[in-house]
């Protein structure tokens, strides 16, 4: 599969972590947390591997802002796989 550079995350597509693990996109939620009064969009994602911590498919939330966001080795965080 190739990797492509898609800043757009959509409800079943398949992202891959820059450490290599993949992860399958379920949705787009809101934080509607007291401390996040403008609702910050956050991904809704499913691992597509098994943890020894967490078991296999676990899920997880990371604000969209955070998803997409480059570390400081200049990878993003995640890329869409094709």
């Amino acid at each position: 599969m190739n990797m492509i550079i898609n800043r757009e995350v959509k409800a079943n597509q398949i992202w891959e972590h820059y450490k290599g693990k993949r992860y399958l996109v379920l949705d787009i939620g809101y934080d509607a947390t007291k401390n996040n009064p403008i609702n910050e969009p956050i991904v809704i994602y499913r691992s597509l591997y098994h943890c020894d911590e967490f078991g296999m498919q676990a899920l997880w939330s990371r604000p969209l802002v955070d998803f997409l966001q480059k570390e400081n080795n200049g990878k993003y965080k995640f890329t869409l796989v094709e």
